[in-house]
């Protein structure tokens, strides 16, 4: 048995790809049995806390307290299990009545500004610098504000619940208003003949986050359902609105929410409640009375009649208008947000309008929607159901609504059909089959249930009642249930609305205008001593943001010792060996009776050519109709007997190399050892049987493609612009961004535009990629399970190979040509992402853990300072990559070539690295953090997969760790040599606002749009 060592190492796209199905089956997860006996007495109080509830949560196999503190009003819930991943949260409901982000920047300001025990500058930064943590955030939601870290240190778990309450109801930005100018917004001016400006980290956090239709068109859906109520108001903050912010309203704000009667605390896993509860009570809570705070969000009565919103997005003067409008037809619902009303608006979203077997999907389809999706949003007292056409025009809403309607009132006359419901009901079920299993999220999720329903003064312990709620969903299959939902939530609800987003070319520059002339304005009315003092006060935040915390300030922050650790990597069951004569993984597991399966097909014998064919064939089988089951079936037999059938195109890499790589098409999926045999047979169908010659139906998913594309390319951009960057000199990502990358996009949007030309040459090369890739004599396979599992799968695998070829291919040998572009791509963002990337095995250096050391040092002190701190900067960003190639990256970003300066810097900084020893110690356990993250067993399964197809052994991990542990500050200043050799290659790219680019284009090659 060969034995496989986990750890999580930075890992390429191909762990990242196949993760994704790990998350939807293990983010609810618990490990074992829980059988501790309550030794506490409901309406006993303990340290001040009365116990008002307990109950045994068996659905998650743990025991729930709801707590009341009787002096202070504040509420706290436990979940009490066997979770050494313990989980804290302390949240205020923080309803706003402007666009001003006041929520928003009071979470920075607050995580940023230290305390009173605390008072550390960048605090929350200046702790994951040492940290364990598995998480370690604040949230800003549109009623609340949530601050919850995760830690399977017990030491590490006390200190943070103690930073944590101590700077939510003892924060020191209060004393200095620059924590305000800082996070928030301040006039940026650095001599009396430059411009005015706006500057703050969230300011372009937001301008980034609202930078792309789709992320506005949910603001604009609650404005519009809910015009009377906070929710109207973008809580995050609009950037036209945040710099009308005063520092008076924000400590305004702070008073009136931030107190324990407003305070819902949350404590999850393996620990001492009474112990919690007892340095709460003494150390905070007993401090505070009881008061009333209004703080309960606003209820909207019902409309007569329904609402229309129509708002406008800006364009390019180059893009088209046409097939760019997004419309959407949206139900308030009558109810609270709980779980039951969770499960049951997500399963009628899923079944009626995320599923193309759906009547009103395909009728949508027929009558030109060819992208639609819904959502059922429950983050408010208020939920609401949209269903959202993109890529349209705005003269078709009338079109939209009619068909919505005629085919739901079809739905409702004649019934939904059963098997759709009841595939989905198995798909749901099976998804809870697999809460043995935790990991690094598990107790943060049930926190959120938990504030579904106790968040709107409802009982938190319900949230936690899945199986019920499921089980209650079953009537459905024998009654009109989601029948009668429809006719009463949407066919003769008025409370809905239709909003329209269309898009305006030349709105960016309006609105820049807008906003230079307002500041123009302002410095104009200024005098010459009060335009001095804006300077003064500008180059005295900087200073003030330069200056280091002292040494005394930072010994304040609790802190863990190397000494304390024993950072291990586990490992991980595989037994290699043969099954039809193909080389199979088997890593015997506990999975309740579930296998995952994981099949990986030699890509490297696909011609140059077609290598995006690849990708578009990962996206299209599962999609088209095949031999034995229309397209519209298939999502149902999935459903039904798996838990979905997920087609990927990947890279694994040889570590340490641009050079070796091994690209797979990969065949995923999973199901309960009854149903191992029937997934079999729905792979083998979809894989042999696939038919592409629909050309309608082609047509529509290579638009969808486009348009998802489109959709990330606007909104989050740094996978991208990374893969393109590392293109310029990288046979891998050269490989890459022609699957995956801007290359694949420019082959989608053509595909698109001459679909009709093309057309017999797109299933031409489908037919011939699957041909070539779905090959026994190239294959390998995976499975995760328990013997009895493995044995039901080694039975029935036949059924799928042979459907399959099994002749011999020769790998391709691939000739890229490469060239430093040196690119910028322009949009309407406001902001900027800029990359800069190099190889640094070429100038004679090998990869060691000491790299992981300078990693965390660069991005959290250097970079951090420099981009977020000093320049604006939503976040700045580091990174190793296959332990060949570096990458520095900066995000929502005002500046382009001051970034590109800072990079520079970093030799200097390198050279001249100086650090205590304390400081430098905290570094190193910041980086042994992956060695405490707990995963799901299938997760463990396809990181033994990767480690086995990238050729990494135990002795590498071992070795990587013993060169962490043993990172010496002179090993650290060893690195500007590298930087000055990797940075004089000057491989830059820029992702973003035109009129910047368009100012600095002397810094590329060529300039081109993003969104074609």
């Amino acid at each position: 048995m060969k034995i496989f060592i986990r750890k999580r190492k930075k890992i390429t796209s191909f762990i990242l790809t196949v993760i994704l199905l790990t998350f939807l089956v293990s983010n609810l997860g618990y490990a074992q049995i829980y059988t501790a006996k309550s030794e506490l007495e409901v309406g006993q109080t303990y340290h001040g806390f009365k116990l008002i509830e307990e109950k045994n949560l068996k659905d998650i196999e743990s025991i729930g307290r709801i707590f009341y503190h009787e002096k202070s009003g504040a509420k706290l819930l436990q979940i009490e299990n066997e979770d050494e991943n313990k989980n804290f949260s302390i949240s205020f409901r923080t309803p706003v009545d402007n666009n001003k982000g006041i929520p928003h920047i009071l979470e920075h300001v607050i995580l940023n500004g230290g305390s009173e025990k605390y008072p550390v500058r960048q605090l929350f930064f200046e702790i994951m610098k040492g940290s364990l943590t598995t998480f370690l955030n604040g949230m800003t939601y549109p009623d609340r504000t949530t601050y919850p870290f995760s830690s399977m240190n017990d030491t590490e778990f006390s200190n943070l619940m103690d930073v944590y309450l101590n700077v939510v109801f003892k924060p020191s930005f209060y004393k200095d208003e620059k924590f305000f100018k800082t996070d928030g917004w301040h006039y940026k001016i650095e001599d009396k003949d430059a411009p005015l400006e706006y500057n703050g980290v969230v300011y372009n956090e937001m301008k980034g986050a609202l930078s792309s239709p789709d992320s506005q068109l949910y603001s604009y859906i609650m404005r519009s359902l809910y015009p009377d109520t906070n929710y109207r108001y973008i809580s995050g903050g609009d950037p036209a609105e945040i710099p009308n912010l005063t520092f008076k309203e924000l400590k305004d704000f702070y008073d009136k929410y931030y107190h324990p009667s407003n305070s819902y605390i949350y404590i999850y896993g393996k620990l001492d409640i009474l112990d919690k509860l007892e340095f709460i009570n003494e150390n905070y809570l007993k401090d505070y009375n009881k008061i009333k705070v209004d703080s309960k969000p606003g209820i909207q009565k019902p409309f007569k009649d329904k609402k229309e919103l129509t708002v406008e997005y800006p364009i390019l003067e180059e893009d088209l208008e046409k097939d760019k409008t997004f419309i959407s037809l949206n139900y308030a619902l009558d109810g609270k947000p709980d779980m039951e009303t969770t499960l049951t608006f997500g399963l009628l979203s899923q079944i009626v309008f995320n599923n193309p077997a759906s009547p009103v999907v395909q009728n949508l389809n027929k009558a030109g929607f060819n992208n639609i999706s819904s959502v059922y949003f429950s983050n408010s007292a208020q939920p609401f159901i949209s269903i959202v056409a993109q890529n349209t025009n705005e003269n078709m809403k009338d079109k939209f609504e009619d068909v919505i309607y005629s085919s739901l009132r079809d739905i409702v006359d004649k019934g939904i059909d059963k098997t759709l419901i009841k595939s989905t009901l198995n798909n749901m079920e099976l998804d809870q089959r697999q809460q043995y299993s935790r990991d690094a999220m598990t107790g943060l999720l049930y926190g959120e249930l938990a504030m579904l329903s106790w968040l709107y003064d409802g009982n938190p312990l319900d949230g936690m009642d899945i199986d019920g709620a499921l089980s209650k969903l079953k009537v459905a299959l024998d009654e009109p249930y989601f029948e009668n939902l429809i006719e009463k939530h949407i066919l003769k609800n008025n409370h809905s609305s239709v909003v329209i987003v269309k898009p305006k070319k030349g709105l960016m520059e309006e609105k820049s205008k807008a906003v230079a002339e307002k500041l123009e304005k302002y410095k104009a009315s200024l005098s010459d001593k009060e335009i001095e003092k804006l300077i003064i006060d500008y180059k005295e935040l900087q200073e003030w943001n330069g200056t280091p915390n002292s040494e005394e300030i930072l010994n304040t922050i609790p802190t863990l010792s190397i000494k304390d650790l024993e950072p291990k990597i586990e490992k991980i069951p595989t037994k290699e060996k043969k099954e039809n004569g193909i080389r199979t993984l088997h890593h015997p597991l506990f999975t309740n009776g579930v296998g995952f399966l994981n099949l990986y097909f030699d890509a490297s014998t696909v011609k140059q050519e077609q290598i995006p064919y690849i990708s578009l064939l990962s996206q299209i089988l599962g999609k088209v109709s095949t031999e034995k089951y229309n397209y519209t079936q298939l999502p149902i037999e999935e459903a039904m007997y798996t838990g979905g059938i997920q087609y990927s195109a990947t890279v694994v890499t040889k570590q340490g190399s641009n050079d070796i790589y091994y690209p797979k098409f990969t065949v995923s999926s999973y199901a309960t050892e009854e149903n191992i045999s029937k997934m079999l047979e729905i792979m083998a169908e979809e894989m042999a049987n696939s038919n592409f010659d629909d050309k309608e139906r082609l047509k529509q998913l290579i638009s969808n493609i486009k348009s998802n594309m489109e959709n990330q390319l606007s909104s989050g951009p740094i996978n991208i612009g990374i893969i393109r960057n590392l293109s310029y000199f990288s046979p891998v990502y050269k490989y890459n961004d022609l699957l995956l990358g801007l290359s694949y996009y420019d082959f989608i949007v053509d595909l698109d535009k001459n679909f009709d030309n093309k057309y017999k040459e797109i299933v031409k090369n489908l037919e011939e990629v699957k041909n070539t890739l779905l090959n026994r004599k190239n294959m390998l396979i995976s499975f995760t399970g328990e013997q009895k599992e493995y044995n039901v799968f080694r039975k029935n695998i036949p059924t799928l190979l042979k459907v399959i070829g099994d002749k011999d291919l020769n790998s391709q040998k691939y000739n890229f040509d490469f060239d430093n572009k040196n690119e910028a791509f322009s949009s309407t963002m406001d902001i900027l992402y800029n990359f800069q990337t190099f190889d640094f095995t070429k100038h004679g250096y090998n990869y060691s853990g000491k790299m992981k050391v300078l990693n965390n040092i660069l991005q959290s002190d250097y970079l951090f300072n420099e981009i977020r701190i000093k320049g604006g900067a939503y976040g700045a960003l580091f990174g190793i990559i296959d332990e060949s190639n570096i990458f520095l990256g900066s995000y929502r970003d005002p500046n382009l070539k001051q970034t590109y300066d800072v990079y520079k810097g970093a030799i200097d900084y390198l050279k001249n690295f100086n650090m205590s020893e304390k400081d430098f110690e905290k570094q190193i356990i910041s980086s042994l953090a992956e060695y405490y993250i707990p995963t799901s067993n299938m997760a463990k399964g396809q990181t033994a997969d990767y480690y086995y197809l990238s050729g990494i052994t135990e002795e590498d991990l071992n070795k990587e760790l013993e060169e962490i542990l043993n990172t010496k500050p002179e090993d650290i200043k060893k690195f500007a040599e590298l930087f000055e050799k990797g940075l004089k290659e000057n491989h830059i790219l820029t992702i973003g606002n035109e009129k910047v680019i368009k100012d600095n284009k002397n810094l590329f090659n060529s300039i081109n749009s993003l969104v074609k």
